[in-house]
């Protein structure tokens, strides 16, 4: 069986969406519901071990997501005519889902880390840097990547998005071992098993099954824009669920 980069896509949407909801929804029910409504009536008959293993074991699964979204961001870089243009693309979307993150993740206004958009457009800079680099023959090629590594895991210090140096890491694995595919997986997926270790018990290496299947075709073509506009719409559709639906208010705090 092969996947193409459209079917990836939507493996890490749907596993992005697994991860959110047992984040946005179970795991805030757990520190802040009460009864009331027909969901949060249904909530409230579970019993909180079995709910909290649920949101865990959901959130498990979501570390596939990122893995798959950095692999096709190198993808999308080595077929791109114009990486400006790409990255503006993830510069604008970054501004667009920064509320609904914070909202979802943080429950308020500015959250505690930037979401993913913003590291995917660290990536693409990053990845033009190493293409730079990559034109010079001699040891300043090296000097040039480990800097362009150093600046790009620095920013995403900085700017505290959500997977750090480590999302740097991983995408700059895909990128430079893209001449052999076994390797490239391999190396991608050892950095999230890695960073995933702590929090997801190094389920990012997980990602490496579907990639590993990866025909290096596009697929059935759509509107592109769905996975672009995927990420912060379901974020707001979760944050409402949970506010409108089980009532837990803003003001309530924080379990991200």
């Amino acid at each position: 069986m092969k996947l193409s980069s459209n079917a990836l896509k939507w493996i890490a949407m749907v596993t992005m969406l697994i991860d959110h909801t047992g984040l946005v929804i179970l795991q805030y029910w757990l520190a802040y519901g009460e009864s009331g409504g027909a969901l949060g009536d249904f909530l409230w008959t579970i019993n909180p071990d079995t709910l909290g293993n649920v949101a865990y074991g959901m959130r498990i699964l979501g570390r596939v997501a990122f893995p798959i979204y950095g692999f096709l961001l190198t993808e999308g870089f080595l077929h791109t005519r114009d990486w400006r243009k790409y990255c503006l693309r993830m510069i604008v979307f970054a501004a667009v889902s920064e509320i609904p993150f914070s909202l979802a993740v943080y429950n308020g206004w500015i959250g505690g880390s930037r979401n993913i958009y913003v590291e995917l457009a660290a990536g693409l800079v990053m990845l033009h840097g190493f293409k730079k680099a990559e034109a010079y023959y001699d040891a300043r090629r090296n000097i040039y990547m480990a800097l362009v590594l150093a600046a790009a895991c620095g920013f995403t210090w900085l700017m505290d998005s959500d997977y750090g140096a480590g999302g740097m890491l991983m995408i700059a694995a895909f990128y430079l071992l893209r001449k052999d595919r076994t390797a490239r997986v391999a190396g991608g997926c050892l950095v999230s098993f890695a960073d995933t270790l702590g929090a997801g018990m190094g389920a990012g290496a997980l990602a490496a099954v579907p990639l590993l299947m990866y025909s290096g075709e596009k697929g059935r073509q759509g509107n592109k824009y769905i996975f672009y506009w995927f990420y912060p719409l379901h974020l707001l559709v979760l944050f409402l669920i949970r506010l409108l639906v089980l009532n837990i208010p803003m003001m309530w705090g924080t379990v991200g």
